[in-house]
């Protein structure tokens, strides 16, 4: 996305969407002195003064609260920063993703390869509903940490920090290929609709594990695809409202590409095995990489958890 769109420039202030990362009081005895805020961007962060009575009239301002801020930079001999006059706080969702794609945190996401490849990603989904769909799904304050930041699981696969982000991706490209190969002359819709089953067929790991891959509390107590389907669901009744189909096959795909079938649904649509498969094999390939370590040239077998994986000892040729 171009700077230009990013940054609104209006008779000397600047305007543009920001995900709060973080708030503190200028001088934590004198809460009128007003607060220093970081807000996270497409193109980074900024520091930010705002005065109190902006943010009091907003009723707070909180970490991961998405605003439409206006001011002007101010830079001195000691620092630089950005001082709000106004600043709305409003569910991201509001706002088109196209027009509020810029406010997308950069900096929460450790791994900023990853970040962009999602954002980049979005964008790429050429059916509009549905790419407000994932925005209306990930910028859930429970949701949108998680998702970015977690590990796809504790050991098995993607056990690092951003796997989840990773995996899903993996999962989500993984089906276009599939598709390609399959069943060329799919429609575009369709392929959407398969993309974004796989971006976010795992998005109950956002709640179920913390950011070391280990089970939450809630975690423990619910599966984490029942969880998907739990942080979906007001953005699946909007898709509804949309396109009807889609919202029905993205709940299908969920409810019988898991291994198994544990809702006890068979796939009726070619793209609920896509997604599974996808699924499997990007956790297949993960697993297998994790248990050879830095040995991917050692041959026999390793153990990964409760997961078994063998390196065949074959002979490399000589030309």
């Amino acid at each position: 996305m171009n700077t230009h769109k990013t940054i609104e420039r209006t008779e000397g202030s600047l305007r543009c969407k920001f995900t709060v990362l973080d708030v503190k009081p200028l001088d934590p005895a004198n809460e009128q002195a007003g607060y220093q805020v970081t807000l996270d961007f497409m193109m980074g962060t900024w520091l930010a003064r705002v005065d109190a009575d902006v943010i009091r009239v907003q009723g707070g301002l909180s970490r991961l609260d998405f605003v439409d801020a206006v001011g002007c930079m101010v830079s001195t001999p000691q620092e630089s920063y950005f001082k709000v006059s106004t600043l709305i706080k409003q569910d991201p969702w509001v706002y088109p993703f196209m027009s509020a794609a810029a406010g997308f945190p950069k900096t929460l996401c450790p791994d900023a390869n990853a970040s962009n490849y999602l954002k980049d990603s979005i964008m790429g989904l050429k059916t509009t509903c549905l790419r407000e769909f994932v925005w209306r799904t990930l910028m859930q304050k429970r949701v949108l940490e998680g998702f970015l930041v977690n590990p796809a699981s504790y050991s098995f696969h993607h056990s690092y920090v951003a796997g989840l982000l990773w995996h899903s991706l993996e999962v989500a490209h993984a089906t276009q290929r599939m598709i390609e190969c399959f069943e060329p002359d799919m429609s575009e819709k369709m392929r959407d609709i398969a993309f974004v089953g796989g971006l976010l067929h795992d998005i109950g790991k956002a709640v179920t594990l913390n950011q070391r891959g280990i089970k939450t509390t809630l975690g423990k107590l619910v599966d984490h695809s029942s969880m998907t389907l739990e942080l979906c669901s007001s953005s699946l009744s909007w898709l509804e409202m949309q396109e009807p189909d889609a919202a029905h096959a993205l709940r299908h795909i969920w409810t019988s590409a898991s291994p198994g079938a544990r809702y006890g649904v068979k796939p009726m649509i070619s793209l609920a095995r896509y997604v599974r498969d996808a699924d499997g094999q990007s956790s297949m390939v993960s697993g297998q990489r994790q248990s050879f370590g830095n040995q991917p040239w050692q041959s026999g077998f390793r153990n990964l958890g409760s997961n078994h994986y063998w390196q065949p000892g074959l002979i490399t040729e000589v030309c």
